[in-house]
């Protein structure tokens, strides 16, 4: 859907898992990938689950230029977030 957009000059999966929700227990479908675009380039990272029949989903991006790799402070902390993303039932 990305690689649709105007603006997206390319996509590129950068790494995929699964983690389950800490209070939940719902699984969770996790993605990590960077785009280029007429923009800039920016890490996204985002995290799917169902729970009681409904989508929940946690995306969440950092614009990084050229330091769009792993040890970019931005991106920690924005991992941190998304992967302790949970819901309650």
């Amino acid at each position: 859907a990305e690689r649709a957009k105007d603006s997206v000059q390319g996509a590129t999966l950068l790494g995929k898992g699964t983690h389950r929700g800490a209070g939940s227990g719902a699984l969770f479908y996790d993605f990590d990938y960077l785009l280029q675009t007429s923009y800039g380039t920016k890490r996204v990272l985002c995290s799917v689950g169902i729970a009681d029949r409904q989508l929940f989903i946690a995306n969440g991006q950092v614009f990084c230029k050229d330091a769009c790799g792993d040890d970019n402070a931005a991106l920690g902390g924005l991992r941190r977030a998304v992967l302790s993303f949970d819901v309650r039932r």
